[in-house]
């Protein structure tokens, strides 16, 4: 069971830096959308507020995409910790039933003989757990709804862009509003 607590640690340095990069993905939704209310407010050019409703929006769903993985990340280490904890406990089960069994084996064999069963069951419960912990894990590839949404983000943002060039610039490109950005 060594493995699965390496891997717990493994899984709690990553759920740091899903956090982080959560927390970093909130701030920069909240940037923009203050920036898309400003450009509303001061009367700039109505793409350079459309422009930051739309980066506000990819923000919003890449925090949310973070979030949902982050809960699932969650659930993974729970079942992962109720396996050790599982392991961990019939492993000191098994050599008590084990004495309590050859204790009874002259008084009340045939409890002896069930307590006997259920160490061996235990037993194996233990090995068939200690087998699956060191199985190979293979990574799954995203699901086709979030490689849409990660995808999609480049192609609706090229499109947007490209549709608002040739609104009134007042003076000002788009490059010049990317760099406000």
């Amino acid at each position: 069971m060594e493995n699965v607590s390496n891997t717990l640690l493994s899984i709690h340095e990553v759920k740091k830096q899903i956090n982080d990069s959560r927390l970093v993905m909130e701030q920069k939704h909240k940037d923009l959308f203050t920036k898309c209310v400003r450009a509303q407010q001061e009367k700039e050019p109505v793409f350079t507020a459309v422009v930051y409703a739309f980066q506000c929006a990819q923000a919003k769903k890449i925090t949310q995409l973070v979030i949902a993985n982050q809960l699932d990340l969650e659930r993974v280490v729970l079942r992962a910790e109720t396996a050790k904890d599982f392991h961990d406990t019939a492993a000191k089960l098994a050599p008590i039933i084990q004495k309590v069994s050859e204790g009874l084996a002259g008084v009340i064999p045939e409890v002896s003989i069930r307590l006997g069963q259920i160490g061996e069951t235990l037993d194996n419960l233990v090995i068939n757990t200690k087998d699956i912990s060191t199985q190979m894990w293979v990574a799954p590839s995203l699901g086709r709804e979030h490689e849409k949404t990660i995808v999609g983000f480049g192609v609706v943002d090229e499109k947007l862009r490209a549709n608002l060039h040739p609104l009134p610039t007042n003076g000002l490109s788009l490059d010049d509003v990317n760099k406000r950005m």
